[in-house]
């Protein structure tokens, strides 16, 4: 792996290295058929309680901790990252506060995520990495790490679920 964060000349940020994550945080209905993207329905995937949030580098710098700012987030979050040679690290921080749900679209569900003992939502955790060397000119020089392994920019339903606890396993 060679590391091509977005920036690099000639690549669109999503035909970068980067990691993704989904949540799914309709949780009175996970299999509504609906992802992340900015074209499902009447409106972004968001208003329906679907988010996708990607690493964002920052030019020539190898490490920083900021509040990137994308089209297609639609909630605020933080990342932080680290990049050694190839290789980096990242960590976020997502406030449950900030994912809402358009109640006009989704009758039933709460305006905002409500955080609670038994609450299930849905997750998904992507790494992608693209390769120069690979000559990018379309969608088949990207090589993913799936967790669930759904295509959650279109649809979440076969995403992995999280079940929110306050007791100890």
């Amino acid at each position: 792996m060679i590391l091509q964060p977005n920036g690099k000349p000639g690549l669109a940020d999503w035909q970068s290295d980067r990691d993704e994550i989904f949540f799914d945080v309709n949780v009175g209905n996970l299999d509504d058929g609906i992802g992340a993207s900015d074209a499902q329905q009447d409106a972004t995937g968001a208003a329906y309680g679907h988010y996708q949030f990607t690493s964002m580098w920052q030019q020539n710098v190898e490490s920083a901790t900021y509040s990137p700012q994308q089209w297609y987030h639609n909630a605020p979050y933080v990342m932080g990252y680290i990049i050694d040679g190839d290789e980096y690290v990242t960590e976020y921080a997502f406030p449950f506060s900030s994912f809402t749900i358009d109640t006009e679209l989704q009758p039933g569900a709460d305006e905002t995520f409500q955080p609670a003992d038994g609450v299930t939502f849905g997750l998904e955790v992507v790494v992608s990495d693209v390769d120069m060397a690979d000559e990018p000119t379309d969608e088949t020089f990207r090589k993913f790490l799936r967790w669930a392994d759904c295509n959650c920019w279109e649809n979440m339903d076969a995403a992995g679920e999280v079940t929110l606890s306050t007791s100890q396993p």
